[in-house]
């Protein structure tokens, strides 16, 4: 190996190892969060539920929240969506392992909610919206999931440093990246009067924010 390739070498395993710190640096950022029950707590307090109020999360992942959420309101009903099967059933697990009664975990759907119409006084979602291939359908679809009057929480990430590098199939040019600038969020929760927005929290944990928005119609 000559002297030139070794430094070649060496200087591509550098920028690895610098793209590969800026990321998880930037997850850190990113991911940034306080317990689950005390996030539970803030967002109960954002959507003005109380308990006895349905609830649903979209998009739960291992379901951490939706745990902390139904222990928050041990008399509401709080359905739990996934769309993956495996975290689909972490979700289960994790409701079992909770022993909780209050929780109807369901199979998420691409372009719905598969939610009952107008089942709940609150949806909540986090790190979710970025994923949907067609935001209008879902947006539409979570109108109809909510009772009138009823509130949508959307907690997302602006794609701002190395989320800028990088995009996956379903993200837009017009977003800049990976995630959803806020004012594109709003637009597109907005448009067509089914929503109106409530409040935007800028700086809910990390590089995430917090959009609340109430049923229009």
């Amino acid at each position: 190996m000559t002297r030139r390739t070794r430094i070649g070498l060496l200087a591509v395993a550098g920028f690895v190892v610098l793209v590969v710190l800026a990321f998880e640096g930037e997850l850190r950022i990113l991911l940034a969060n306080q317990r689950p029950e005390d996030e539970a707590a803030r967002l109960i307090e954002q959507l003005g539920v109380s308990d006895g109020d349905t609830v649903a999360e979209i998009g739960a992942g291992a379901g951490r929240l939706t745990v902390a959420m139904a222990k928050a309101l041990p008399d509401s009903r709080v359905y739990s969506t996934e769309l993956d099967p495996a975290r689909l059933e972490d979700t289960r697990e994790a409701v079992r392992q909770a022993s909780l009664r209050n929780v109807e975990v369901r199979e998420a759907a691409v372009a719905g909610t598969n939610l009952p119409d107008e089942c709940c006084d609150a949806v909540f979602m986090r790190t979710v919206y970025h994923h949907f291939t067609s935001p209008p359908t879902m947006i539409e679809a979570l109108q109809r999931s909510l009772k009138p009057a009823g509130r949508l929480a959307i907690i997302e990430f602006e794609p701002r440093g190395v989320w800028t590098w990088f995009a996956v199939p379903h993200d837009t040019p017009e977003r800049g990246g990976h995630g959803v600038p806020m004012d594109m969020l709003l637009r597109e929760v907005t448009t067509g009067g089914r929503f109106r927005h409530v409040r935007t929290v800028p700086d809910w944990a990390g590089r995430l924010y917090l959009t609340v928005f109430q049923r229009d119609r």
